[in-house]
């Protein structure tokens, strides 16, 4: 198997900021580090503000994935909004 790893958030930017971040920033930088090296082919990384898990792995890039039902919904507002518009403009002239 090839596994592809995606980071999207910075745990230990977060840990850093509660009360015992001073030793669960590191803690969690090294666990997150290591099931990264032990466990990714390749990492994705959203954003170059996230922390670096292995460098000889990471890629940054902006990855999207939308469900279908979030694309039928939109598309079904647009059509319910668009004939909407429609009957008013045919209300007012």
């Amino acid at each position: 198997e090839f596994v592809v790893g995606i980071i999207h958030t910075n745990y230990v930017e977060y840990a850093s900021g509660h009360y015992s971040g001073l030793w669960s920033a590191p803690a969690i930088k090294m666990m997150s580090s290591a099931m990264v090296r032990a466990y990714c082919h390749v990492v994705i990384r959203l954003s170059n503000t996230l922390q670096s898990f292995a460098q000889e792995k990471e890629r940054t890039s902006n990855v999207h994935g939308v469900r279908a039902e979030f694309l039928e919904e939109g598309l079904r507002r647009s059509n319910s909004t668009q004939n909407n518009n429609t009957g008013q403009e045919q209300q007012t002239g």
